[in-house]
């Protein structure tokens, strides 16, 4: 099994870390300079998928190539040792590395803390390194590719875990964020959603254009959110856990929606993660203060990267 990259010193605190992941260092700083024009990602479009064909695809054989395309959620910073892609805080322990070994695949993993869709085509600037496009480790000899983009595009998670607390003070038993994005008008995620599935739908139909011959599994996002609070691990207003839950469901419909449309595989996490947000009994995403050491705030731990590759092998077999 083959793998690229290098993972990044640990020398910088892991607060610009975590923004870095997620939304990017600018990106962080527009994202909490302009609180409504974030607001405005909060929530996705609710269009179901309906029932579609699949493109065929021949069996997996041990040794075919696969490319893992994905942001942190993919790459899994700290749930076990660092791979060398520099700047990602991509693990050796993620789904894509556990799926290859069980299939015995050859794995190019180019998943990276803080991708968005706009990462397929262009570079990703992490301090003084630049990871090139997502989409160059594709070719025509590819047999599976796996994509799993979005929650960075627009600071749709961003604005959840970072925006959502700031204004948390305004009204801790109201619902200042809720509030504020309805006030948002056209800056609103109403207005915004359609632009993310079709960025995914154009992700997607790249992805194919360069790997002809790869089976395509569009990875859905697990349940990071409650539906109801309170919880110490994401300080949200009390009443603005409703909407944290709903950006979180109405994403994983955006990218269900945007495989349906181009006839691939789908992989849904979030069901198969029900109970174990990042404030349940037993966690699967890390919150705010993990308390254990093998995830990063906001990011899965290893229970959740586990889940994924079950749900892959299962699919690939």
């Amino acid at each position: 099994m083959s793998v690229r990259g290098r993972a990044p010193r640990d020398a910088v605190a892991w607060k610009d870390r975590l923004r870095s992941i997620i939304v990017g260092r600018r990106r962080y700083a527009l994202l909490i300079a302009g609180t409504a024009v974030a607001l405005s990602s909060l929530t996705a479009c609710g269009n179901k998928a309906s029932p579609h064909a699949v493109s065929g695809h021949q069996q997996l054989s041990k040794g075919d190539q696969y490319v893992a395309i994905g942001d942190s959620y993919t790459s899994a910073p700290r749930i076990g040792p660092p791979t060398d892609r520099i700047g990602c805080l991509q693990t050796t322990n993620n789904y894509p590395h556990q799926v290859s070994k069980r299939l015995g695949l050859e794995l190019t993993d180019v998943s990276c803390g803080g991708a968005t869709t706009q990462q397929l085509t262009r570079p990703q600037l992490l301090g003084n390194v630049s990871q090139p496009p997502q989409i160059d480790a594709l070719s025509r000899t590819t047999d599976l590719v796996t994509i799993s983009l979005g929650a960075n595009d627009f600071g749709i998670f961003g604005g959840v875990v970072f925006v959502c607390p700031a204004v948390r003070a305004k009204d801790p038993t109201g619902a200042p964020c809720t509030t504020a994005n309805a006030a948002a008008g056209k800056n609103s995620v109403e207005h915004r959603v359609a632009s993310l599935e079709k960025r995914l739908v154009a992700v997607i139909e790249l992805v194919k254009k360069r790997a002809p011959k790869a089976q395509v599994v569009v990875v859905g996002y697990p349940q990071f959110f409650p539906a109801a609070g309170p919880c110490d691990q994401l300080p949200l207003a009390d009443g603005d856990f409703p909407l944290a839950h709903k950006v979180n469901k109405e994403l994983v419909e955006v990218q269900k929606t945007a495989a349906a449309k181009s006839k691939v595989e789908y992989v849904d996490v979030f069901n198969a993660t029900k109970g174990h947000d990042m404030c349940a009994a037993e966690p699967w995403m890390a919150g705010l203060r993990p308390g254990r050491a093998d995830a990063m705030p906001y990011h899965p731990f290893p229970q959740e990267q586990r889940a994924v590759t079950d749900l892959l092998v299962d699919l690939l077999n």
